[in-house]
């Protein structure tokens, strides 16, 4: 497995292995547009259980929380 780099910006819509011994993938995805603030906000999704881990991020919040509990080598 790779570790990420700072540098590095997870891809929306592809699926990165969680670090957890558990064998899961976690992928962003658009949430919603959220007109009074003029933002797209992201969720960040399971593979297997195809449940919502978090949502409501910025794109920078999602990434980074990508970055923090996945692999960089993605699917």
């Amino acid at each position: 497995m790779v570790a990420w780099e700072a540098k590095d910006k997870p891809n929306l819509n592809q699926w990165y292995r969680l670090k957890t011994p558990e064998v899961d993938y976690l992928r962003i995805r658009k949430d919603f547009h959220d007109k009074e603030h003029k933002q797209t906000l992201y969720k960040v999704e399971e593979f297997y259980m195809s449940e919502i881990v978090t949502h409501g991020l910025t794109l920078v919040q999602a990434r980074d929380y990508i970055k923090q509990f996945t692999w960089k080598v993605g699917y």
